[in-house]
């Protein structure tokens, strides 16, 4: 039995293991208008302009948004609410094991009209110091040996 007991422990220690160890990246953030306050219910999609792959996510009722496990790549984000115009953040780059923390604006005005930020603050990784790298197969084959 208490081998049993032993095994089911080392499993699960292995299993966060594992998952600390996740290659993609996270893309989180807050909607706001702009008075400051939050936007329940606003839909957030992320695009790899490589692949073409979308994510979408809706923010809580605190305004937070959360899309995990994205591939590392650079990504255009549109944030979308009723009542709001659309906001593009375009080329925003994700690299490895990436946590990027979006703020994002929406401007009242009618569904119809979209907005798109060409020139903003850099985004920054605050959530920790670790640093990640994507090989591209070309040039790990151009690599002298």
């Amino acid at each position: 039995m208490r081998a049993v007991v032993c095994g089911l422990l080392a499993g699960l220690l292995s299993l966060t293991a594992v998952q600390a160890q996740d290659f993609r990246a996270t893309l989180t953030g807050l909607v706001t208008d702009p008075s400051g306050a939050v936007i329940p219910g606003a839909t957030v999609k992320a695009t790899n302009i490589t692949t073409n792959s979308s994510h979408e996510a809706r923010t809580t009722e605190l305004g937070v948004f959360t899309i995990p496990y994205l591939d590392p790549g650079t990504y255009d984000v549109e944030v979308s609410a009723q009542g709001f115009q659309t906001v593009v953040r375009p080329k925003i780059v994700l690299r490895v094991a990436d946590k990027v923390n979006l703020r994002v604006e929406l401007k009242l005005g009618q569904t119809t009209e979209s907005v798109v930020v060409t020139a903003e603050q850099e985004v920054i990784e605050t959530a920790s110091a670790d640093r990640g790298l994507v090989f591209d197969p070309i040039k790990t084959r151009q690599l002298p040996l």
